[in-house]
């Protein structure tokens, strides 16, 4: 194996890259779910074959422990903290502490070194005050790292990348989890992608076969020889031996815990059940926060004829899942006359006419009403109208705004229930 030449190059030298814009993916559309395991930061090895390391830091008592390839080598301190997804934790290693790292990939690419491998980084910065590396392939850590998220201590604070390769466009944002994927073949192309997405296409100008980038048997993780490699949190870690392809990296997909594994909640299907029954509406178990459309905030709710607005009304149920997450499901839910149910049957003794109307309308009873009270969409009482005789009444509440509307009927025999639209 040859020494590697790495010339001191600068991070601060930067190289105007012209690109068609169509080409470059926005880094914030995260299109892609991780379709590998139940966490969104687990690889299934069996479904990677180039995966020849592989660090998921979720053994508190051995941090450096590998899932795939040779365990890490800890230089300095480092702490385990909560990860991305509840249950999940992550390393935290500081200003001055990084992990060497044997990586068991056989020279290629056509030289005497890697010059083809793959890096992905599931990381979160506290804050962009300072400069983060994220890898070194100088193993005497001796040189300036290899790709580094600049500070907003400098211009265009936030993007990523190196003097070499040039910076992205695109800068990540502190405190927020991303996966990001550099995809290496020395002599051809060195790219950056983040969550999936292309993020930079790496100025290969002086990117050459065993040179600057190339591997030899170790590299070291979150390194720099100034100590320009600020405090990060990793959920995890892994190389590879090959060149992803931009199919693979979208697969890879992202960390972020509401792309990479959204919460689902299913309440049924739209219902029709009798007037004298009761229908029960589950949202699962195991959600931190429940929302249901009656301002219930349990995972089950009972519903009857009493508390549904409406001849037919939509019931919507809103969940939070333990990573702060949301998902809703809704159906439509009607009371429907049971002719064995006695009175009830009497609800068809109610009409109005004309519906939709500009608020100006008719309430037709065979009985008369003791209490009309006129809902908004939300089942909220916003007007009340007493003592109606049977028969015809002309009802005037032009003054409200256009939209639906419930009325409520109390007469001397039942309630009932009649959806209201006003057109203005």
């Amino acid at each position: 194996m040859v020494y590697l030449y790495k010339p001191i190059f600068n991070k601060y030298i930067m190289k105007t890259i012209y690109l068609n814009s169509s080409k470059l993916i926005s880094i914030f559309v995260l299109l892609i779910i991780l379709q590998t395991s139940s966490f969104s930061q687990d690889l299934n090895p069996s479904n990677w074959p180039n995966l020849k390391g592989y660090w998921k830091f979720q053994d508190t008592t051995n941090l450096t422990h590998a899932t795939v390839g040779s365990d890490l080598i800890l230089l300095g301190q480092q702490k385990w903290v909560l990860g991305a997804s509840f249950g999940d934790t992550a390393i935290r290693i500081d200003t001055g502490s990084y992990y060497k790292c044997y990586h068991n990939i056989q020279a290629n690419g056509g030289g005497d070194s890697v010059n083809r491998y793959s890096l992905m980084f599931d990381f979160r910065v506290p804050n962009i005050d300072t400069w983060h590396s994220f890898f070194q392939t100088d193993t005497t850590n001796q040189n300036d790292g290899d790709c580094f998220i600049r500070p907003n201590t400098t211009s265009n604070p936030g993007r990523i990348g190196v003097g070499y390769t040039g910076y992205s466009n695109d800068s990540i944002l502190p405190g927020e989890w991303y996966r990001l994927v550099i995809t290496v073949n020395l002599g051809n192309y060195y790219n950056y992608y983040l969550n999936g997405n292309l993020l930079h296409i790496g100025d290969t100008e002086d990117i050459f076969i065993d040179k600057r980038f190339a591997l030899t048997p170790a590299i070291l993780f979150f390194a720099d020889d100034y100590q320009e490699d600020g405090t990060i949190e990793v959920a995890s870690l892994a190389i590879f031996d090959t060149c992803l392809t931009p199919t693979q990296i979208s697969q890879l997909g992202t960390i972020e815990p509401c792309i990479a594994n959204p919460p689902f909640v299913n309440i049924g299907h739209d219902t029709m059940p009798y007037y004298n029954s009761q229908l029960i509406l589950n949202a699962g178990n195991g959600f931190k926060n429940y929302l249901w459309s009656t301002g219930d905030t349990l995972p089950t709710i009972s519903l009857d004829s009493n508390n549904v607005f409406g001849i037919a009304d939509t019931i919507w149920v809103k969940i939070t899942d333990m990573n702060n997450c949301q998902a809703s499901d809704s159906i439509i839910v009607e009371f429907i006359n049971n002719p064995g149910f006695g009175d009830l049957s009497k609800q068809q003794h109610f009409s109005i006419f004309p519906n939709p109307n500009s608020g100006v309308f008719k309430l037709n009873s065979a009985q008369s009403i003791a209490e009309l009270s006129i809902l908004n969409s939300r089942g909220q009482i916003i007007r009340k109208v007493y003592d109606l005789k049977a028969g015809i009444s002309n009802i005037d509440i032009s003054d409200l705004s256009k939209g639906l509307y419930y009325l409520k009927i109390n007469s001397e025999l039942q309630n009932a229930y009649r959806k209201l639209i006003i057109l203005k």
